[in-house]
């Protein structure tokens, strides 16, 4: 099975349109909007996955415990209610 026989498996098995989804495929339809997120992921600095983009502002790279996802969520939001 090819990869794209394998993407549109899961397109079908997570309740999207397959047809849709291989029409998408074979279209420049989201090709400007996909190259401006690589840019501005670019321009975060970012270059691991995964990568989770809080408020456009903070990052939270690679995988950690989520004790360590508890504790930056805890202090961006301290930071955040201090600047408003």
């Amino acid at each position: 099975m090819s990869a794209y026989d394998a993407l549109l498996e899961v397109v079908e098995k997570v309740g999207l349109n397959k047809n849709t989804a291989r029409e998408i495929l074979h279209s420049d339809k989201y090709v400007q909007a996909v190259r401006q997120e690589q840019n501005n992921v670019k321009q975060m600095g970012i270059t691991s996955v995964p990568t989770f983009i809080i408020n456009d502002k903070y990052a939270l790279t690679g995988g950690q415990p989520s004790e360590s996802f508890i504790q930056a969520l805890k202090q961006i939001s301290e930071e955040e209610e201090n600047t408003q």
